[in-house]
């Protein structure tokens, strides 16, 4: 009876051991394409963003060979325009409003910042968490997709951050701390004395990934 039991509760643990395995086979595979949805998302909308800024002239510091050309579909539904508060202004692009596009050289990436934060907008794009480019207190959050800002915190201190405006102004920055915080420590992240910060969950969410940047050339004459 003994060894009966024995072997009973063996299987029982086989059992459940290939369940977590099938189950985080599957939360991976969800992962996956869910940041490569998001890839797709934020380089389709990029495009449209840089379209728009290629169109208003040569003055811009933007050109159209800095982005691919527009994307099939995409709609650009008017020109810039301003947040009725004046926190920020935007480009609407499928009817979403984004302030500007961020761009990490080291990393490969070039992201649009949708103009608000919510979870549903962090699964295309990073977001504007808080702050705006013109009062030097920008807050970006993302997921931490592997298309998106999973890897901020390889980021090393000196490397550029750019962000580009709905004016095709190129606002350069450059990291100055990389950091992790506890979630509880939400208010440090969106007030301090950084120019731009920018932020993500570490990989298993237990803590905040946060990369700090300050203003180096806010692309006027």
């Amino acid at each position: 009876m003994k060894k009966l039991s024995y072997k009973k509760i063996g299987m029982a643990l086989i059992i459940v051991g290939l369940l977590a395995v099938f189950t985080a086979g599957g939360l991976w595979l969800y992962n996956d394409a869910e940041d490569n949805e998001a890839a797709e998302f934020s380089e389709s909308t990029v495009r449209a963003f840089f379209d728009h800024i290629a169109i208003q002239g040569s003055s811009l510091s933007v050109s159209a060979g800095d982005a691919p050309a527009l994307a099939d579909g995409s709609d650009i539904e008017s020109g810039v325009q301003e947040d009725p508060d004046g926190d920020f202004r935007y480009l609407m692009v499928d009817g979403t409003q984004y302030i500007g596009v961020v761009n990490i050289p080291t990393l490969d990436l070039t992201l649009p910042i949708n103009s608000n934060w919510s979870y549903p907008a962090l699964k295309n794009t990073p977001c504007r968490y808080s702050g705006s480019i013109e009062n030097n207190n920008l807050v970006i959050a993302a997921h931490a997709y592997r298309s998106h800002f999973l890897n901020i915190p390889n980021l090393t201190i000196g490397e550029l951050i750019e962000v580009i405006d709905v004016d095709g102004i190129r606002h350069s920055y450059q990291v100055v701390k990389v950091q992790v915080v506890q979630p509880s420590e939400t208010l440090s992240v969106v007030h301090s004395r950084y120019d731009l910060t920018l932020f993500t969950c570490t990989y298993n969410g237990a803590a905040r990934a946060v990369v700090r940047a300050m203003l180096i050339d806010d692309g006027t004459v």
